[in-house]
């Protein structure tokens, strides 16, 4: 399996991350619901962060064959509010595929800047 990102979309102040999985394995791979996230500091320590379940789209179960892939986005905001803590900017994102799997980290172009609102959103794997 590899896990990879993209570059961060930020229209409106909005920012969107996909996250891609591809089957490089053998037989087929079955996803369900959403990867786990935990974004990292630049010594790769955890960052204590808010992980919404995102709702836009349904929680499917999805099962890839050899060289097929699922995609999920990772939502913010890079909001500043609170002017008694610092605002969080995340160089490292580790994604858990599926429970029991083994964590990926990843450098997401930019990083994670989610400001001072401490939380982020994760969407389903939907096949891409």
């Amino acid at each position: 399996m590899r896990v990879c990102v993209g570059e961060p979309s930020a229209a409106t102040g909005l920012r969107g991350l996909g996250i891609d999985l591809t089957h490089k394995g053998k037989g087929t791979y079955r996803l369900r619901g959403r990867p786990a996230v935990r974004l990292l500091d630049e010594n790769r320590a955890p960052i204590p962060v808010k992980v919404v379940a995102g709702t836009e789209k349904p929680v499917r179960t999805i099962t890839l064959a050899p060289g097929e892939s699922a995609s999920a986005v990772l939502i913010w905001r890079n909001t500043v509010e609170a002017v008694d803590r610092p605002a969080v900017r995340a160089p490292y994102l580790e994604v858990t595929p599926a429970p029991g799997e083994t964590p990926v980290v990843v450098r997401p172009p930019g990083g994670v800047d989610i400001g001072t609102t401490g939380r982020v959103t994760i969407n389903p794997w939907a096949a891409s």
